[in-house]
């Protein structure tokens, strides 16, 4: 059955709970993990309080009420290819730049997939849409900070990650759904371990949904994770060439299923 958590108050996330919502999407979602609407749309179906709690945390931090004061975008910081592309490849902005190009990926897919999925945190006031917006945006970012891929492995384990980060319910349930199919594939890896691994990493860090990502985009990598203290994930590296070979014959085999 269906339960519908009461809206917040006008301007508010809004904290509801949707089980079968969230259901079908994650289906559609584990189904085709490409299909990245279907995440927005998996949160917005669970999403309490938590989201609200996170804001709150953020407007009162220097760097957050900097971002709210001066309206600063992370999109179109990401979306400056050309800066990207001159950054030294040691640097964070220079191994996101090697990582979204190798993936095919850019700011505005999320900001697409976000839209597509025509969620209730689109009509958020602005404040909270910077949040918001900034929060899905270092996806990508914590892909390679954490050192994690673009396997279905390296996804869960950076939505545990995210999990350990802001303790969104969602983000903790399909981060397990995704493990559960994983654990399929490989039976002998410790896709589990992976992501308590990758959620410890995530509690242990700075709270880096306030942070500074334009000037950091500019610095060492190893230094930013130093200074972040974001650990490194000794299992997921055990084996993360063998979910790298398996996920990328997975995506070919449905390519030609789809040609």
């Amino acid at each position: 059955m269906t339960a519908d958590v009461a809206i917040e108050p006008a301007g508010q996330f809004p904290s509801t709970i949707k089980p079968f919502t969230a259901m079908v999407a994650m289906v559609k979602f584990l189904i085709n993990k490409e299909d990245t609407s279907q995440v927005f749309r998996v949160f917005d179906a669970i999403d309490g309080p938590q989201t609200e709690r996170n804001f709150r945390r953020f407007e009162k931090l220097p760097e957050g009420k900097r971002i709210i004061e001066r309206e600063i975008d992370l999109a179109p910081i990401l979306r400056d290819r050309d800066r990207l592309a001159r950054l030294p490849a040691n640097t964070l902005g220079g191994a996101y730049y090697t990582f979204t190009q190798a993936e095919g990926l850019n700011a505005d897919g999320l900001v697409y997939a976000e839209q597509a999925a025509n969620v209730r945190t689109l009509q958020v006031e602005p404040a909270r849409r910077r949040f918001i917006s900034s929060g899905f945006q270092l996806h990508d970012i914590w892909h390679v900070l954490g050192g994690y891929g673009r396997d279905a492995v390296g996804e869960a384990c950076v939505l545990a990650f995210s999990y350990g980060q802001l303790d969104i319910i969602g983000m903790d349930i399909f981060a397990k759904m995704m493990a559960v199919k994983e654990k399929l594939y490989y039976p002998k890896a410790p896709v589990f371990a992976c992501l308590r691994e990758a959620r410890d990493i995530g509690r242990k860090a700075e709270w880096l949904v306030a942070q500074d990502w334009d000037a950091l985009l500019d610095q060492d990598l190893r230094e930013v994770r130093f200074k972040l203290r974001v650990g490194t994930p000794t299992l997921y590296n055990q084996y993360k060439d063998l979910f790298s070979e398996t996920d990328a014959r997975r995506r070919e085999k449905m390519l030609k299923a789809a040609a």
